[in-house]
């Protein structure tokens, strides 16, 4: 990703890495009003949460999100130029903690076999 500034106000994880350069993704399954949040700034701290909405919202245990991994790469060799932000994260399905997931693998297996 490119962007002129690249910030990492956040270090630790479940704290407001939204309030820097970052990046974010939700997920439902089925036809939940549920969802997953994953934020993750490009240092890769991260904020997961889970609810019906913002408001709802419950974070992620700090020991289950620990199994996260990521890896980021940032390039500012030009500065007053675009800078340039990549992060690879793994998500294990053990964070998806609230949704029944060996109901939605049997579901993608039957379909596919």
């Amino acid at each position: 990703m490119y962007t002129i500034f690249i910030q990492a106000a956040h270090g630790a994880a479940s704290t407001a890495v939204y309030q820097a350069t970052c990046v974010e993704f939700f997920i439902s399954f089925d036809d939940e009003k549920t969802y997953y949040n994953f934020e993750f700034n490009c240092i890769g701290t991260m904020l997961i949460g889970y609810g019906k909405s913002k408001a709802d919202r419950k974070l992620l245990d700090g020991q289950l999100i620990s199994q996260i991994k990521y890896q980021f790469v940032i390039n500012n060799d030009r500065p007053g130029s675009d800078q340039y932000w990549e992060l690879t994260v793994v998500i294990p399905f053990t964070m998806f903690c609230y949704y029944k997931l060996y109901f939605f693998l049997e579901k993608i297996q039957s379909e596919f076999l």
